[in-house]
């Protein structure tokens, strides 16, 4: 969280401006947006980033960001360009988060041009996943585990949170594969959590509600929830 607001609050150590070609600054500062939107970062940084980021590079902009777009506009009237991109809401990924904001620093620093941060932005945003599904489905489970002695469950609770936090991960594998099911994924993930609950409380003594909750706690921070509402 804290990195996020430094982002927000880009370093300009003196007044000077970056000296670079302004469309490759501009285009540097729209997929600095496009990348910050799609890891979760908040409406009024993003903006507040990408505004001071255009100061550092000589540009004058003015950005406005929705869930589903970022408009950003750059140069004074009547000579403005505009630019309109469609994004998708994306989930909160503190580890391509952090490596973004290092990139724009460096940018803004001066230690890379705004073609080489744009470049270094496209190969985070298309790399792969640095942990396998196994390793992730293990930590998906050990996590309901963690949550349902937590939360004060017992035998029961701990072992069915984990069953359920591991087929939590099999069903975001699932849905990472089509786009519909991605936006739609928490609301169903946690839908799906509740029944099974639900229904295993039938065969055993079980706290329905202590298992849910120790299940989907691995969807916090309650980002991704309320990007899903």
């Amino acid at each position: 969280m804290a990195s996020m607001r430094r982002m927000s609050h880009v370093p300009t150590p003196g007044t000077e401006t970056l000296e670079a070609d302004p469309r490759l600054s501009e285009a540097f500062v729209l997929d600095l947006g496009r990348a910050l939107h799609a890891l979760g970062h908040p409406s009024h940084w993003l903006e507040d980033g990408m505004s001071r980021a255009a100061e550092r590079l000589g540009l004058e902009g003015n950005f406005f960001t929705t869930p589903t777009s970022i408009i950003a506009a750059f140069g004074a009237p009547p000579h403005q360009t505009t630019h309109l991109l469609r994004v998708e809401p994306g989930a909160v990924h503190l580890e391509r988060l952090a490596r973004v904001i290092a990139v724009g620093h460096d940018v803004l620093g001066g230690r890379i041009t705004p073609a080489q941060g744009s470049t270094a932005l496209d190969d985070i945003m298309t790399s792969k996943p640095r942990y396998g599904r196994l390793l992730t489905a293990f930590a998906f489970a050990l996590s309901g585990a963690a949550a349902g002695r937590f939360l004060g469950g017992g035998l029961h609770e701990v072992l069915t949170a984990a069953a359920l936090g591991g087929a939590l991960a099999l069903l975001s594998f699932v849905a990472a594969r089509f786009s519909a099911a991605q936006r739609m994924f928490e609301p169903i993930a946690v839908f799906f959590v509740s029944l099974s609950a639900a229904a295993l409380s039938h065969q055993y003594t079980l706290s329905v509600y202590v298992t849910t909750l120790a299940a989907i706690l691995v969807l916090l921070p309650g980002l991704t929830l309320t990007a899903a509402m």
